[in-house]
């Protein structure tokens, strides 16, 4: 399993905080492949929820994908950037905001999940990632998830 990151995967940009509790606001996560090859195992981790913030909701869409393809997104276990948990296994990736995003090239239109519920962990940063239902070669495929969250505390 290979854990690919974008900007905020990698740490290199920061998570944007709302600045005071009650705030909603709505963040735009990209992420296109540029490597040669992602596997169905491999986790796609592109996008951070700042600690003391709770997800609203969540609009995601795909473009360039095969056919018939689909994306598991949700919470990823562990620290943002890290390759394992702090136990040293391998990171993993929920599906608590689509279980299967339709990235198929036909669908241009964005998804709406439903509204959060989950209970996270609110004292840490937390990664939103995804997994891809099937192997796939590189050519530019994007994902795209709009993310609205909100401090609560």
């Amino acid at each position: 399993m290979t854990i690919h990151r974008n900007e905020y995967g990698n740490r290199r940009k920061a998570p944007i905080n709302t600045g005071g509790c009650g705030v909603v606001i709505a963040v735009p996560f990209d992420f296109t492949l540029t490597e040669d090859y992602v596997a169905s195992t491999d986790i796609i981790e592109f996008g951070v929820v700042p600690a003391g913030c709770k997800v609203i909701d969540v609009d995601g869409a795909g473009n360039g994908w095969g056919t018939g393809l689909t994306a598991a997104v949700g919470y990823m276990s562990g620290k943002v950037g890290a390759d394992t948990n702090d136990d040293g296994s391998p990171r993993t990736c929920g599906n608590q905001f689509f279980p299967a995003l339709d990235i198929d090239p036909g669908n241009a239109s964005m998804t709406v999940a439903n509204k959060m519920t989950q209970t996270v962990d609110y004292d840490n940063d937390r990664s939103i990632g995804a997994i891809i239902s099937a192997n796939q070669t590189a050519g530019g495929e994007t994902l795209r998830l709009i993310v609205k969250y909100m401090a609560v505390r």
